[in-house]
C-alpha cells in the first residue's frame, strides 16, 4: 500500500486516554465505566455482543457524542471535532455508507487524498484501487457497485489521507473471508509503522492478527486484555465455561510455568467496571489468544432425537421376537399372519412340529 504521512506524535504519549469513561445517550449509559489508554504503535479492537456500547464508545471517541462521565483525552486534549488539528490526525470509518452520488470511485478517493495535500495523489490512488480490489470499477458510480464493494472503497477512503489515530466501527462487515485477512494485515501494518488503531470487530481471526489488545464489553463489566512479549504459554481455558464466566474463572488462574519461568505474557487490568481501573493481574492465557477459545463439541445427533432412537430400537426388538415367537402359541392358519417377514417353510414346520411334541 501507498505510504500516507502520519500526523507526528510522541511514542511515549497516548493517543486516546479514558478512566472512568461512560458513554451512553440522555444521561443513560450503554456499558459500564470504561478506562483504556491506546498509544502509537497499537490497536486496540473493542469486542462484545450487539448492543454492548461498541460503536457507542467509538462515536464519543470521535466526538459525535459527549462523555457521560469519566475523563476523555484524544491526541493529549479534549475531544472536538470542529478542531481542525483533530479532523487531520483521525481517520474515521463508520457504519453508514456516505457518497457523493455524481463522483466515480476514483474521484471519491482522489477528493479525500488532495484534500488532505497527499503528495503525488494519482499515484497514491491508483495503489489503494489495486490494493482493495476495486481497480476494474475506478469509472463506477458507488450506487452501481456491490455492497462489498462499497465497503472497499471506504476502507479505500481511510487509507487515502494521513492520520495518527485509525477509529474503524466494525470494518469487517461485508467483506470477504480474503478481504478481512487483508484487511487485518494491514491494520497491523498501519500500527507498526506507527499509527494507533481503535476498532470494533466481530471477527476473532481479524482481531488476533491485528490488536495488541481487547476490551471486552459486557452489560456488567468492561475489561482489557493486551499483549506483553513475544513469547507464548501453552495454556488455554478449555472447560472453564462460555462468556464472562468464562473470563472471570480465567483470571483466577495461576501463572503457568515452565522449568521455573513464569511464560504468560498476557496481562488483564482486572475488573474495569470500576472507577479505579481494579486490581492488576496475570491471565495466562496467550494460547487462547493467538488461537481463540476452543471450539465446543457437539453431538452428532440431537439429544432430542436419542429418545425416539430408542422407542424406534425398543419396537423393532418386539416385533423381531414376536415375528419368531407368534407362530409357535397360535394355530396353523394363522401363522402366516405373524410373518409380514420372509421365512423359510421348513424352520416354520421344525417349530410346529416342536410345539406339537410338547
Amino acid at each position: 500500500m501507498a505510504d500516507i504521512p502520519a500526523v507526528g506524535r510522541a511514542p511515549s504519549e497516548p493517543i486516546v486516554a479514558a478512566r472512568g469513561l461512560l458513554v451512553g445517550y440522555a444521561e443513560d449509559p450503554v456499558c459500564p465505566a470504561i478506562t483504556l489508554t491506546v498509544r502509537p504503535g497499537e490497536a486496540l479492537a473493542v469486542v462484545g455482543q450487539n448492543g454492548s456500547g461498541k460503536s457507542t464508545l467509538l462515536r464519543t471517541v470521535t466526538g459525535l457524542l459527549d462523555p457521560l462521565g469519566g475523563v476523555l483525552t484524544v491526541l493529549g486534549g479534549p475531544v472536538d471535532e470542529r478542531s481542525r488539528a483533530h479532523r487531520a490526525a483521525v481517520a474515521v470509518l463508520g457504519d453508514d455508507d456516505v457518497f457523493f452520488p455524481a463522483l466515480t470511485v476514483e474521484e471519491h478517493l482522489l477528493l479525500v487524498a488532495r484534500g488532505h495535500l497527499v503528495p503525488e495523489p494519482d499515484e497514491v490512488v491508483e495503489a489503494l484501487l489495486e490494493e482493495f480490489g476495486i481497480a476494474d470499477h475506478a469509472t463506477a458510480f458507488p450506487r452501481a457497485l456491490s455492497s462489498g464493494q462499497r465497503r472497499r472503497l471506504l476502507l479505500a477512503a481511510v487509507f487515502a489521507r494521513p492520520r495518527s489515530l485509525l477509529i474503524l466501527d466494525e470494518p469487517e462487515q461485508r467483506l470477504d473471508t480474503a478481504m478481512r485477512l487483508h484487511l487485518a494485515g494491514l491494520l497491523a501494518e498501519e500500527r507498526e509503522h506507527g499509527g494507533a488503531v481503535l476498532f470494533a470487530c466481530h471477527d476473532p481471526a481479524v482481531v488476533r492478527a491485528a490488536a495488541t489488545g481487547a476490551l471486552l464489553l459486557t452489560p456488567d463489566h468492561a475489561l482489557l486484555v493486551s499483549r506483553r512479549g513475544r513469547r507464548s504459554c501453552h495454556r488455554e481455558l478449555s472447560g472453564a465455561g462460555k462468556g464472562p464466566a468464562r473470563l472471570t474463572r480465567a483470571l483466577s488462574a495461576r501463572n503457568v510455568t515452565s522449568r521455573g519461568r513464569t511464560r504468560s505474557h498476557l496481562r488483564v487490568h482486572g475488573d474495569l467496571s470500576r472507577p479505579d481501573g481494579g486490581h492488576r493481574v496475570w491471565w495466562s492465557a496467550w494460547n487462547c489468544w493467538r488461537t481463540g477459545p476452543p471450539p465446543t463439541p457437539r453431538l452428532l445427533i440431537d439429544p432430542s432425537w436419542l429418545a425416539v432412537l430408542a422407542a424406534l430400537w425398543f419396537l423393532a426388538l418386539v416385533v423381531a421376537v414376536v415375528s419368531r415367537v407368534g407362530p409357535v402359541a397360535l394355530p396353523r392358519p394363522e401363522a402366516s399372519w405373524w410373518l409380514p417377514i420372509p421365512v423359510e417353510r421348513r424352520t416354520l414346520l421344525r417349530l410346529q412340529a416342536r410345539h406339537g411334541s410338547r
